[in-house]
């Protein structure tokens, strides 16, 4: 009986081993493996050309629609990335099956073959611990003078605590404050007016910014000025 008990002990203590072995391997191995610097691309580039007559042209270039894709085994990740895809696609469709019929657009018709456009801006990030994708889309109706919309989606996954950070989460990650980007905020649009010799309301400019990493892994904040309407970044934190 007694060594029937001894023998239960010991391939219970064995089963803890192999347990504690395992761990220690696959602890060690992401230590010494840490997230693939490169597992970021852009694919499947659908892009449309903006004019179809340069001359005249308010709106020139060629927007593309790229889907992100990340080689990392991460479900939150990926299903995040599907979300956003799927957006892109959408926007995609409404522009290739847009046209200028409309009256609204006949003033346009010799610019334009399509009334929609999206013009997007990708930036990746990946750290020790952390990924962060940020993408800006300018969404327009180029038959409606002053239609700009601009939308913004800055994605920071944690892995140590698997799991998205909000932008307030974030900044206190990074021993950032609000006051600490409004004023590099209020610092850049100095700069700024001093080139442009433009009078912006800092006030209401520094009341709205979004931050990001850019693909050298520098914190920086975008921001919209109305008197021109355009976006401009500020540096938050120079990465070290």
């Amino acid at each position: 009986m007694k060594k029937n008990i001894m023998s239960i002990v010991l391939f219970c203590i064995g089963l803890l081993m192999i347990g504690g072995g395992i761990y220690y391997i696959v602890y060690n191995t992401n230590q010494k493996n840490p997230l693939p610097k490169k597992a970021y691309k852009l694919t499947d580039g659908k892009s449309i050309d903006v004019c179809i007559n340069p001359d005249g042209c308010l709106n020139m270039g060629t927007d593309t629609y790229a889907n992100i894709t990340y080689n990392i085994d991460n479900k939150d990740i990926q299903d995040t990335l599907e979300k956003v895809n799927k957006e892109t696609d959408e926007l995609y469709q409404k522009a290739i099956n847009s046209d200028m019929s409309a009256p609204e657009c006949q003033a346009y018709t010799s610019m334009y073959e399509h009334r929609y456009r999206s013009n997007m801006l990708y930036y990746s990030y990946t750290g020790d611990d952390f990924i962060s994708f940020f993408i800006q889309r300018m969404n327009q109706d180029l038959c409606v003078e002053g239609s700009e919309e601009y939308k913004y989606e800055f994605y920071y996954y944690d892995i140590n605590k698997h799991k998205f950070l909000t932008e307030q989460e974030v900044m206190k990650k990074e021993n950032v404050t609000d006051n600490d980007v409004k004023d590099a905020i209020r610092k850049s649009v100095e700069g700024l007016s001093g080139i442009t010799g433009v009078d912006y309301n800092v006030d209401n400019i520094v009341s709205d910014y979004h931050l990001y990493y850019d693909n050298d892994g520098n914190l920086i904040a975008s921001y919209y000025a109305p008197e021109d309407k355009a976006i401009y970044t500020a540096l938050i934190k120079e990465k070290k």
